[in-house]
């Protein structure tokens, strides 16, 4: 519960490997907001794997939300799944200054 403060925003953090991720959206944070008397919420989804379906999912029933003119959080994903290191990319770091010149 939060005390003290005249405007307050909630966040709901999911990672897309979660069953239940879009009730974060749908369900929880507005039961949070409302809680809260809160206006303001966030929504960050957490991609953590090839989840291309859930998130073309999520965006879908965000856009729905909004097209029936209810209150909705901002929707954030964070795009976490593992990528090479620059050090190891091939080919891209391959052309020579000093030989150019």
């Amino acid at each position: 519960m939060s005390k003290g403060y005249h405007e307050r925003v909630i966040v709901e953090v999911k990672l897309s490997s979660n069953a239940k991720f879009l009730d974060g959206l749908t369900a929880q944070l507005p039961t949070y907001l409302h809680a809260e008397n809160a206006r303001h919420g966030v929504f960050v989804l957490i991609k953590v794997g090839e989840h291309e379906k859930k998130l073309k999912r999520i965006a879908k029933v965000h856009r729905t939300l909004r097209k029936d003119g209810k209150p909705i959080p901002d929707l954030i994903v964070i795009d976490a799944t593992e990528k090479l290191a620059a050090s190891r990319l091939k080919g891209f770091f391959d052309y020579d200054a000093d030989a150019a010149e």
